[in-house]
């Protein structure tokens, strides 16, 4: 036992396994037969590699996620390789396995600064990396941005329990050319510095309720505008339409989820005036109107065609979110729990829990959790919050370290995870060979890839996985509720 908690302990254990796991799925696993293996948003990336601003792919979208493209270009300029498919998927390849390893690294620094026992940091790095979105969708579709920016934020992670200022701000300028909300995410770093043993002040039962109604009102006049009064729909290619015989159990569904989400920002203490008007906060402030004027200028440099993309467009980031999030209900859930393993069902079970450890942990932490969750927590095809993963990992580790619990436990959260990587399941489509059912969804073998993306799953694989994750959660809940000796206890 001891020489296994040793080798947990060992800074580097966890980023070995990371480059072998990436080894063994680039030799055996299976590959994305999309555009030559580029797929189609990679096909786009793959441009940017092989001819940078001149590539007709760079627009007002693309340009904020051309760091990753631009460092293989670089690379692969400097090695004398030529640009072709084959070398550009290699290159991600490479490219998303060492970004795993670093985010890795880094993860397990933080973990041990806050002295989490060996135990709950195998369960944290099963968590954060044994899932479909990093063991499988990682090497199935290489060519993508989402490996690099869950390395960014994994840093921005450790630099902000290390206060390392100025490396936030680089991580800043590189995260926002690599996934957009990781400029709004680092921006909020460096407003709100971490403090240690950030004071807790809970607001009373009134002010509580308001936080929550206004939550709840806000998604209210959305969805009432674009679902009810726009009548707006998918009209995407493979994704069903909204099934108007459940709608208004969809609209209950997301409403209750964000009634409960403002639990992030309860602490009375975020908003005490002599916190906010300091020398470092006007400090702060400055450089995040530098890091804010230089993005968006390089911005515009870099797209200097000024070429535009409806991806850009905020009413379509809107619409996209609450149509896909009304499809079926709690669909966005089922969603998260399918890319992400056990974390979305174990922060809905340990929510108040959690919410009181963020609280502990700053308002920095808490504003950026919950900016990032309600613009983009509805979203159904999930890699969109992949950014945030290592940060919900990370503070529900600290509630599991702090008691303990059933011996079940462990193995249930392995048990959900394999079953959520899917492994064993050809993901491979069909060209669109097997159609669409009655409802819009591609059928197999199509489905088999695009039942892992809440806003294209048929409504037999919703059912399947809205089962898996309510028994899951189920049982997490009474393994939660009893004690090692078997005897019940409060969450």
């Amino acid at each position: 036992m001891n020489s296994f908690k040793k080798i947990l302990n060992n800074r580097f254990f966890f980023p070995v396994l990371v480059i072998l796991w990436g080894i063994v799925s680039v030799l055996f696993f299976e590959k994305l037969p999309a555009n030559n293996g580029l797929g189609w948003d990679g096909y786009r990336y793959a441009l940017i590699v092989q001819e940078l601003l001149l590539s007709s792919a760079v627009d007002n979208y693309t340009v904020l996620r051309i760091f990753p493209p631009s460092l293989v270009h670089s690379i692969l300029k400097l090695l004398y390789v030529e640009p072709s498919a084959a070398h550009i998927i290699n290159s991600f390849h490479v490219l998303n396995t060492l970004s795993i390893a670093v985010a890795a690294f880094f993860f397990k620094k933080c973990l041990a600064q806050f002295s989490i026992s060996p135990e709950n940091q195998l369960i944290a790095f099963v968590l954060l990396l044994f899932n479909y979105a990093i063991a499988n969708f990682t090497y199935y579709y290489p060519v993508m941005t989402d490996s690099v920016a869950f390395c960014v934020s994994a840093i921005m992670l450790y630099c902000y329990l290390r206060k390392q200022t100025l490396n936030l701000f680089l991580l800043t300028i590189i995260g926002a050319f690599t996934w957009p909300s990781l400029l709004l995410q680092g921006v909020l770093l460096i407003l709100f510095p971490y403090e240690n043993n950030y004071p807790v002040k809970t607001f009373n039962s009134r002010i509580r309720f308001g936080f929550s109604l206004f939550s709840c009102v806000y998604l209210f006049v959305l969805i009432a505008y674009f679902v009810f009064y726009s009548g707006q729909d998918n009209e995407v290619y493979g994704v069903p339409k909204i099934d108007q015989n459940l709608i208004f159990t969809s609209a209950i569904g997301i409403l209750l989820l964000f009634y409960f989400l403002p639990q992030l920002l309860f602490n009375k203490a975020f908003y005490y005036p002599v916190s906010w008007f300091t020398k470092r906060t006007l400090i702060s402030l400055v450089t995040c109107a530098v890091i804010v004027v230089i993005i968006f200028v390089a911005k515009d440099w870099l797209n200097y065609s000024n070429r535009q993309s409806h991806y850009y467009n905020l009413q379509h980031q809107l619409t996209t979110s609450m149509v896909f999030g009304m499809a079926k209900p709690l669909i966005s859930v089922v969603s998260h729990s399918t890319y992400f393993g056990s974390l979305f069902v174990l922060l809905i079970v340990l929510w108040n829990p959690f919410t009181k450890e963020v609280h502990a942990l700053g308002k920095g932490w808490a504003f950026f959790l919950f900016i990032n969750l309600f613009l983009f927590g509805l979203k159904t095809e999930s890699r969109a919050i992949i950014n945030v993963v290592p940060w919900l990992v990370f503070g529900l580790t600290i509630v599991l370290n702090q008691k303990p619990r059933n011996k079940w436990f462990s193995l249930a959260i392995v048990c959900f995870n394999i079953l959520s990587t899917k492994m064993w399941l050809s993901v491979n489509y069909g060209s669109a060979n097997g159609g669409l059912d009655n409802r819009g969804a591609a059928l197999f073998p199509d489905q088999g890839f695009f039942l892992n993306f809440g806003n294209r799953m048929s409504e037999k694989m919703w059912l399947i996985q809205l089962g898996l994750t309510i028994a899951f959660g189920i049982i997490i809940y009474f393994l939660i509720k009893t004690n090692e000796y078997g005897k019940p206890r409060k969450l």
